[in-house]
């Protein structure tokens, strides 16, 4: 009976479907001739005697979408003489492929036997380790028919085309180096943009290599590359690489359009965005697991996919409309790819048929768009540059002409930068200033000490591993003579090699100043030193009234250092030996900030009365401290005043160099300082005033 029916189908082409000729000459497609036959039928004898097969009757090769179901296909070739054939299906993740030969009489040549080019086959055999299922057969004149048993659990499609053993090698040696050449672009492509990268830190190029990277290894996996290269590679992994390559592709392409469309400025795009990125994320984690049905895959990514392209094109859109100019290649670049993307998808899904341009397209539009990536990026960088360029030249022009002194130290305070500003200032050229030493353009005195000045500076240039300092210091003219200037200097860079950058500007007296003629006042501060630099200043600002410009300086740096004392020594109770300590290990201020959180310290306060007038400047400063011996305390601090290494310890002598008067209580923890005006002395009746107590 089966041979009845066998040698029907060969000879009633009302019935079957066209046989197909072949030719040797070209390649022959089987698409017009085959037929399908569905119902998990899984014997060659139930196939052969079913009267259920149907003539595939799309103008493409057979496209059944995603099923998990075994489908038999039939062909009825037929040659002329006794000849060689190759059949090749271009389909390279079909799990199960079985081939049975049925010849003019009806037998089924190979029941026993059939030949078998599914994955785990082409993985066993060297023979046919190649990334496309193939079969090699001879033929004897006259028709055949061949019948495919096929299982597919991704999208089940089955692109036969038959060829010579020549034909063949030549098109596999082409199909290797074609795709050679495309892998080699892809990887020349993700090194150029990472050099490019490592020269211009813009984060689009990481995006753009991991996109390109998540490219390759989609395809790779797409077109059954891991089954020609990696012979040990199992089953299972084989069948999870592409959609493990489709989610990592989905992401890359995610955290790319974020960089460089800068999503982050259309508020609920991005979130959505992250969401479908991280929907990628999750599916390419619980890839490896077994307990996961494999259509899951294809169909969850092609939703993914879709949704994905949406909303990038759509961002892309709308950056474009906004005026964001790169954006118009990025939307450009990327319509290439959908075009390919989408096909591709609905190819896999059964909605189109499979043909050259469903098996090519995505590969082509990827090509197109990663070449126009490049151009945007390009582009953008460009763009940056240009603006880069017009920021340098509205700072260079902000720099150079503002009055005041714009200027850059490095770690050792010598000067790298610094405007014309010092022209008019001090007198100098810029470039003559260059690689100088700050402290070399302090003013010193006609006895040429600029000691008092030298300390001050070093304290303050320690103080800038913190926070930006602000401070007076008179600098010397070329000329000679002094020009107070207030400065602004912070740190910027890495600890150990960074810059100082640095403001300076010539203090300007009030206009009311000449009208004084007292000023007093009393302040209660807390515990912060910060605080008690805001009350130096403020009750010393209208000390030129009446001294001279060093003298005034003197003054309000040893008043500095009282209250820094006040505050540190007095309430918060360190010791001289705790802040050597923590100045070494850089924990200072975490130790000021431990004592102003101490439960029996935090509460104290500092009181500060002060009096100016046309004779003296009085000031008294009172702690709520235990107080200290100052008489052998000063003498300990003489010593650390001529040694320029101490950081510290320094306040009682600073401040009996720099005040007339400089009078302690009994406890140690409240102190009287008296400054006279030059060519004044104190009266008696003075002594019995309660400021001089």
């Amino acid at each position: 009976m089966k041979k009845i029916v066998a040698l029907v189908i060969l000879t009633v082409s009302s019935i079957a479907a066209e046989p197909l000729t072949l030719v040797s000459d070209r390649e022959n497609s089987a698409a017009e001739s085959l037929e399908v036959l569905r119902g998990n039928i899984q014997t060659i004898d139930k196939a052969v005697a079913s009267e259920t097969w149907t003539r595939h009757s799309s103008s493409g090769d057979p496209n059944l979408g995603i099923i998990d179901e075994t489908v038999w296909f039939r062909v009825i070739v037929d040659v002329k003489e006794r000849s060689a054939w190759v059949f090749l299906v271009q389909s390279p993740v079909i799990s199960e492929l079985d081939m049975f030969q049925v010849d003019a009489t009806g037998t089924v040549m190979n029941q026993k036997m059939p030949v078998d080019a599914g994955i785990a086959a082409r993985l066993k055999d060297p023979a046919n380790r190649y990334r496309l299922p193939f079969f090699q057969v001879h033929l004897e004149a006259g028709r055949t028919a061949f019948y495919f048993r096929v299982r597919a659990h991704q999208a089940f499609r089955f692109p036969l085309r038959i060829l010579t053993p020549e034909a063949f090698q030549s098109k596999r040696d082409i199909d290797n180096m074609g795709y050679g050449l495309f892998f080699g672009a892809l990887f020349i492509m993700t090194l150029y943009h990472l050099v490019v990268y490592a020269s211009t830190r813009e984060k689009g190029y990481p995006g753009y290599a991991g996109l390109t990277l998540s490219t390759a290894f989609f395809f790779f996996a797409q077109q059954g590359f891991a089954a020609q290269f990696f012979p040990s590679i199992s089953e299972f992994a084989m069948m999870r690489l592409l959609p493990a390559g489709t989610a990592l592709y989905c992401i890359w392409l995610g955290i790319f359009a974020r960089a460089f469309l800068r999503t982050e400025q259309v508020g609920p795009f991005d979130l959505l965005l992250k969401v479908t990125v991280g929907a990628s994320l999750a599916v390419l984690l619980v890839t490896p697991l077994e307990q996961i049905p494999f259509p899951f895959f294809p169909r969850t990514n092609s939703l993914i996919a879709l949704l994905l392209i949406a909303q990038v094109m759509a961002i892309g859109i709308y950056r474009w409309k906004s005026g964001y100019a790169p954006a118009k290649f990025f939307v450009l670049a990327f319509f290439s790819f959908a075009a390919g993307a989408v096909t591709l998808i609905l190819e896999v899904n059964g909605v189109v048929p499979h043909n050259a341009l469903t098996e090519y397209g995505l590969q082509g539009g990827v090509l197109v768009q990663l070449t126009l990536f490049a151009f945007a990026l390009s582009h953008r960088i460009n763009l940056l540059r240009h603006g880069l360029e017009i920021s340098e030249k509205k700072y260079r022009t902000l720099v150079e002409d503002t009055r005041d002194l714009v200027f850059s130290l490095d770690k050792h305070s010598r000067i790298v930068t610094i405007n014309s500003a010092a022209r008019n200032l001090l007198g100098y050229e810029p470039d003559s200033l260059t690689g100088k030493s700050l402290y070399e353009l302090l003013y010193r005195s006609p006895a040429g000490s600029s000691g008092l000045q030298e300390i001050l500076l070093r304290d303050w240039l320690s103080s800038l591993k913190s926070a930006p300092v602000t401070f007076q210091a008179r600098l010397a003219q070329k000329n000679g003579e002094p020009v107070k200037v207030g400065f602004r200097l912070e740190a910027v860079g890495t600890a150990g090699d960074g810059m100082i950058l640095g403001r300076g500007s010539v203090s300007i007296n009030d206009s009311l100043l000449e009208f004084l003629r007292q000023s007093k006042g009393r302040y209660t501060i807390p515990n912060y030193v910060t605080t008690a630099e805001l009350i130096n200043r403020r009750i010393t600002r209208n000390l030129s009234r009446y001294f001279s410009t060093e003298d005034a300086d003197n003054i309000e740096y040893g008043l500095r250092e009282i209250l820094t004392n006040a505050v540190e020594h007095g309430n918060l109770e360190i010791t001289y030996d705790e802040k050597t300590a923590a100045q070494k290990d850089d924990s200072y201020l975490d130790l000021i900030a431990r004592r102003q959180k101490s439960a029996a310290l935090r509460d104290r306060k500092v009181d500060v009365w002060y009096s100016l007038n046309a004779r003296r400047a009085w000031f008294r400063i009172k702690d709520e401290g235990a107080g200290f011996d100052h008489a052998s305390m000063a003498k300990k601090e003489h010593e650390r005043l001529r040694n320029l290494d101490e950081s510290h310890g320094r306040g009682i002598a600073i401040a009996r160099a720099m005040f007339d008067l400089v009078r302690y209580n009994d406890r140690g923890n409240e102190v009287t300082l008296v400054k006279y005006v030059h060519g004044t002395r104190p009266e008696p009746e003075d002594r019995k005033n309660p400021e001089y107590a």
